[in-house]
């Protein structure tokens, strides 16, 4: 897996600024602990890679709380599944500002070379979060990709959330964060594990890392 870290802004004002060589499949999201509900949209894209498209996920990474697990934790699971792309982005005002239109333009199509998009369906994204997925299925055509929406996942009635996750944490359930996890986080320990029901080959590659500076 190759990963990238975008250090600053200006490195997305550069064509092919990232590297990434070739078409992709991509999701995107603040994917805080990559839950299980997370985890349908990274098969998915796995899946695509039959269509010689590179496995590509960007997390972009608010202000705010600590993230769930932790950028290491998130790099593991990535690399145990196959994924060929990890690009952690924070979400820089510049980003936060464009129009959708804009991000699509400048993000998704000329950084990230998406010929697939898959996400969820409560995915928003541009200027006061103006794009959704309605958004990006009239822009298929124009910019070449294609769109794929993934209902949430449920977990007893409630979608599966970092809102949910956190809760049943402050309240110690840790059995129940695992199973919304869908692998398994011991607090104080450094062990991550996938869930089984992933059904993903048991495919392994060498990761390196890239900071984009």
């Amino acid at each position: 897996m190759e990963y990238i870290r975008v250090n600053d802004f200006p490195m997305l004002n550069i064509a092919d600024g990232l590297g990434i060589k070739g078409g992709t499949a991509v999701t995107i999201g603040k994917f805080e602990g990559f839950h299980s509900g997370h985890q349908l949209l990274l098969k998915r894209i796995l899946e695509l890679e039959k269509k010689g498209l590179k496995s590509t996920v960007l997390q972009l990474i608010g202000t705010g709380k600590e993230p769930i697990i932790s950028s290491a934790k998130r790099k593991e699971l990535l690399v145990k599944l196959g994924i060929n792309y990890f690009i952690e982005c924070p979400l820089f005002h510049e980003i936060a500002e464009m129009t959708p239109e804009e991000f699509v333009a400048e993000i998704v199509v000329k950084q990230l070379h998406a010929k697939y998009l898959v996400i969820g369906a409560d995915f928003q994204f541009g200027h006061n979060r103006e794009g959704n997925s309605e958004f990006l299925k009239v822009l298929q055509e124009k910019y070449g990709y294609i769109v794929e929406v993934i209902e949430k996942k449920q977990y007893h009635g409630r979608d599966i959330s970092s809102t949910y996750i956190r809760e049943e944490l402050e309240q110690g359930n840790i059995d129940t964060v695992n199973e919304l996890l869908g692998h398994k986080q011991i607090i104080g320990e450094q062990e991550d594990v996938l869930d089984n029901e992933l059904d993903i080959d048991d495919r392994r590659r060498s990761a390196f890392s890239r900071k984009c500076d």
